[in-house]
């Protein structure tokens, strides 16, 4: 099986981050308000790996 790329661990990680939303009912302020003072940015698209990596560990210290 071949290693995922950088952009496919990417964008894994973008869609879980999503199903975290959904499950842990975060309105769309409160969501960027999450991404916001974790990374300094306000949407998923603008992050680097680290950065979702990061927004994904909070996610789940809220109960993800």
């Amino acid at each position: 099986m071949a290693r995922m790329t950088y952009e496919q661990r990417r964008q894994g990680l973008i869609a879980k981050i999503h199903v975290a939303k959904t499950q842990l009912a975060l309105d769309d302020d409160n969501y960027r308000a999450i991404l916001q003072r974790v990374t300094a940015k306000s949407s998923c698209a603008e992050m680097n790996l680290q950065e979702l990596q990061r927004v994904m560990a909070e996610m789940e210290r809220l109960g993800f």
